[in-house]
């Protein structure tokens, strides 16, 4: 009784251990991934931010790369009607940036695709700034807001692609272990459970012998 008492308890505690093992594998096949809603419009594999604005009957795209201290950014602007989706024609559009009371217009110039403009932001320091559009139309004069940015400085794609492979080659490393730690457990439990199952009948034998 003692003895069949003990494979049970063992029995429990290799499970415990297993069960254990493989929720770690679980974590960190997991580990680094961010399945919450992301917050910045923002396209990873090429670093590029889009911004959208209602401005009367059209709808405004902006899209640049993260804008800097001290340094000049190109920007693309896409204007097209909000109902039709058809790209507008014949509109004078401005990029506003407000800081600190200031308030500073850029001028859009027409691309060669129609309602693709260019805007060249200048250098701005380190701060919070608001970003706005202003197109004009017929002589009326409308304005939105792509609302507050943060000028700050950011970490190259370069360096996010080799953190990120940093932590991918970690987590793999990590699942390597577990999976030999969990083939090295059951490995020794086979051996455990196969020499017990070879004893136990010379056991008997004695038993019945001294009977």
């Amino acid at each position: 009784m003692n003895r069949s008492f003990q494979v049970i308890c063992r029995m429990i505690v290799f499970g415990i251990i297993v069960w254990l093992l493989t929720n770690s594998l679980l974590v960190l096949a997991h580990e680094g991934e961010d399945h919450g809603e992301s917050k910045q419009q923002t396209n990873v594999k090429t670093n590029i931010e889009t911004r959208t604005a209602r401005v009367g009957d059209f709808e405004v795209l902006l899209k640049n790369k993260p804008l800097e201290p001290d340094t000049e950014t190109s920007a693309q602007l896409f204007i097209t009607n909000f109902t039709t989706n058809e790209p507008a024609q014949n509109l004078k559009a401005t990029i506003t940036i407000e800081s600190g009371g200031n308030k500073t217009e850029i001028a859009a110039k027409p691309a060669e695709t129609i309602g693709a403009y260019i805007v060249v932001i200048p250098p701005m320091p380190q701060g919070t700034v608001k970003l706005g559009a202003q197109l004009e139309s017929s002589g009326n004069i409308k304005t939105a807001s792509f609302g507050s940015v943060n000028i700050e400085h950011h970490l190259s794609e370069t360096s996010n692609e080799g953190s990120s492979w940093a932590r991918t080659i970690l987590s793999w490393l990590g699942a390597l272990v577990i999976l030999g730690l969990l083939g090295a457990g059951a490995w020794f439990a086979f051996n455990y459970f196969r020499r017990l199952q070879n004893e136990q009948p010379a056991e008997m034998k004695k038993e019945t012998v001294s009977a």
